[in-house]
This record gives structure tokens, sequence and C-alpha cells, in this order.
């Protein structure tokens, strides 16, 4: 019975048919983010300097990373909308003039921010596909 089994599972791994267990850690890599939606705790403050966003942050805004944390300094609890994950802010003190929005699509685990520093708008995408932005993130970009 054990020598059919293996034979199966040899066969299903030799034509590729078993199902790609890519697209659920990729999800799932997020999911320690669900705890935060809609969370106004104090631990949400330090969800940006947390694995494996913080990595992602760092490697898509580069030496802008700190100018990111900066502006996110008041910023809103992590927000769903349609799957999408959102957080918005701004630097204190400064109004709309420095801004910050970073966008998680777990579905295509795909990260994208959007940083604005004295009124020039910066965007940093992993790749060319964006995410579906949120309404409130196109209403922050649009001010």
């Amino acid at each position: 019975m054990n020598r059919f089994i293996f034979c199966i599972a040899a066969a299903l791994a030799l034509f590729n048919t078993f199902p790609s267990p890519v697209l659920g850690e990729k999800e799932s890599q997020w999911d320690y983010l669900n705890k935060y939606v809609d969370n106004v705790s104090e631990d949400a403050s330090n969800l940006l300097k947390t694995e494996p966003l913080k990595s992602r942050l760092e490697n898509l805004a580069r030496t802008n990373y700190q100018d990111l944390l900066t502006n996110m300094g008041t910023m809103s609890p992590l927000l769903r909308e349609n799957g999408i994950l959102y957080l918005t802010g701004n630097k204190p003190h400064s109004g709309t003039d420095n801004a910050a929005a970073v966008v998680i699509d777990p579905s295509q685990d795909l990260v994208f921010v959007w940083l604005k520093l004295n009124d020039e708008s910066l965007e940093f995408k992993e790749r060319e596909t964006l995410p579906e932005l949120p309404s409130d993130v196109k209403a922050v970009m649009s001010n």
C-alpha cells in the first residue's frame, strides 16, 4: 500500500498537479496583520517595524524609509477595503505637505508606498502592477 501511495505521489509530482503552496504562503505571511485591522492600540504604531513588512518597505523606499516613518508619525489604524490593507498618515504638525500611504495586497503579495515630501509626490512599487488603491488612499494622494 505504501508503495502504491508513493507511486501516485511521484506521478503527481512529475506532472506538477499538486496545488502550488506558494499562493497560500504569500497570503499567510500577511495574516499577522489581521489583528491590527481597525485597531488603534499602541502596538499598531509599531506596525511599520514588523516583519515581513519592515523589510519590504525598506527595500521599496530605500533612502526614503526614514521619511516614510516620519510621515506616518500620525497615522490611521490599519484598514481593509476589498481585501486590500492600507495605512495613511502625515508628519505631525505638517498638514498635508508631508504625507504617506502604505498599501498591501495580500492576494498578489504586493506592497505599494506613496510618499509626499514637501509637496513632491513619490511612488514606490514592487512591480508595474499596482494594487487596487482604496478610496481613502486615493483621497490622500489627491490632496
